[in-house]
């Protein structure tokens, strides 16, 4: 079980709304381990902090934000912190900070506690395996989504593509145990254009989907290699953070080069996706 890329989607559900009540029951049948396990698991990756310390400094870190910014009630900020009462807030408060909530308000001293992410996605891109590889052109089934620049400019989510294409159950059942691909091709016009794709398909299946060959093209790649389990979102953004260490940022927001993803589907007994990202040398 990979603890830590657990950790990075359990820290970002918490994140999402950090007042939220922590659903355990959620975190237990969403990922298949218990959230007291995960939360003594999580000191070795963010440094002796626990999941539950983790979520108690951010609160009470936000709590000083809420303070300055709004002339909300302590006690109705407490409720929402999750603290039973005004006084167990302000005592948590102080502790932590030095100052009470009203001292902070009145312009006292308190801390800040944002852990830093990017070390857990440090951790993770130490698994991914660089290599070159010579490709032969082969086919795959695919349907182009557009000029790769302009969806960046528009903020597409990429992810909600997918989600799209296979919105109903008889796609699902169809592309099952399928090869997927997310491609960018530079064009005769030298513009990326941006294709999502899954490997081969029969002709009338690749017809009932409006989907179309497309050809990878037979080149020297270097290969970003990495396996992510299948239930998790974090498959391109491990991939993301190595890429962006990898390229530069215009490169990366204006392909030079062709290049492709392939998310190949969990062998049997497996729950590991082998992810490859390539980038065409020539």
């Amino acid at each position: 079980m990979d603890y830590l890329a657990i950790l990075i989607e359990v820290i970002e559900y918490i994140e999402s709304d950090i007042k939220r009540a922590i659903d355990k029951e959620y975190i237990s049948i969403r990922f298949g381990v218990s959230y007291e396990t995960l939360s003594r698991v999580s000191s070795i990756y963010m440094e002796g902090i626990t999941l539950t310390k983790y979520i108690k400094y951010r609160r009470l870190s936000e709590a000083c934000n809420e303070l300055l910014e709004t002339n909300n009630m302590i006690s109705d900020m407490a409720i929402q912190y999750g603290y039973q009462s005004s006084n167990a807030f302000s005592n948590a408060f102080k502790k932590y900070h030095g100052n009470s909530p009203l001292d902070v308000r009145n312009g006292a001293s308190y801390k800040k506690f944002l852990f830093n992410s990017t070390k857990l996605y440090e951790k993770l891109s130490e698994k991914v395996v660089i290599t070159v590889e010579n490709i032969k052109s082969y086919e795959v089934s695919a349907i182009k989504i557009g000029n790769y620049k302009d969806l960046i400019e528009k903020k597409v989510d990429f992810s909600s593509l997918w989600n799209d294409f296979t919105n109903d159950n008889e796609k699902k059942t169809m592309l099952k145990d399928k090869n997927v691909y997310e491609i960018i091709d530079i064009d005769n016009k030298k513009e990326a254009i941006y294709y999502i794709a899954f490997e081969k398909l029969d002709k009338n299946l690749e017809k009932s989907l409006n989907m179309k060959p497309l050809k990878i093209k037979s080149s020297k790649y270097t290969v970003l290699s990495t396996k992510v389990a299948a239930r998790s979102n974090l498959m391109p953004k491990i991939l993301d953070y190595v890429v962006s260490k990898f390229l530069s940022e215009d490169n990366r927001k204006n392909p030079s080069q062709n290049r492709f993803l392939c998310a190949k589907s969990p062998a049997w007994g497996s729950v590991d996706f082998d992810l490859k990202y390539y980038i065409d040398m020539e």
